[in-house]
């Protein structure tokens, strides 16, 4: 037997693998059968979409990071300036270095998520996906620890930095 990651949860592998893989584990971030209300919200919502499909962890990751970019869009439009507006100049000049690792959390997810989708749409090969130009990119600059630790950041940007650093580390775990 053996111990997988994120990667094993493709259906295929398991079905490739068959004899092999039996005895094995695999511990994944999503988990479409699991009781709670948002993983039940996300599922009813894509079926609805999609039909009987059971959304996979790429279709759960995508759910969460457009969310997460929704949120953090709003967040610098409508809440950003009323919260850097008290602060002193140094703390809003780290919260500029840090809402930019932010945007650049996201933009790398965000192209990992459409090599994922051109795969699925059948415009390029996993193998071709598997490429290193097409894989999560940024690691250095995306999981450095920034100013983050012991700053007087506003709790929302603070939250949104913490969400997009946990996401990203989960695409990393992907791909």
């Amino acid at each position: 037997p053996f111990l997988g990651s994120d990667n094993w949860s493709p259906p295929d592998l398991l079905k490739v693998a068959a004899k092999d893989a039996e005895g094995s584990f695999y511990s994944a971030h999503y988990q479409p059968d699991r009781r709670n209300e948002i993983t039940g919200a996300f599922v009813i919502s894509y079926k609805k979409r999609f039909g009987d499909a059971v959304p996979d962890d790429v279709a759960a990751l995508t759910y969460d990071s457009f969310g997460l970019l929704v949120e953090a869009r709003n967040y610098i439009a409508c809440e950003e300036a009323a919260d850097r507006r008290p602060l002193d100049s140094l703390t809003r000049l780290m919260m500029t270095c840090e809402a930019t690792r932010m945007t650049a959390r996201l933009a790398y997810i965000m192209s990992w998520l459409m090599v994922r989708k051109a795969v699925f749409a059948g415009e390029i090969t996993a193998e071709e996906a598997c490429g290193s130009e097409r894989r999560l990119d940024g690691h250095e600059t995306c999981l450095a620890e920034g100013f983050a630790h012991g700053s007087d950041f506003p709790p929302r940007f603070a939250d949104l930095l913490e969400e997009s650093r946990r996401l990203y580390l989960r695409v990393s775990r992907r791909g």
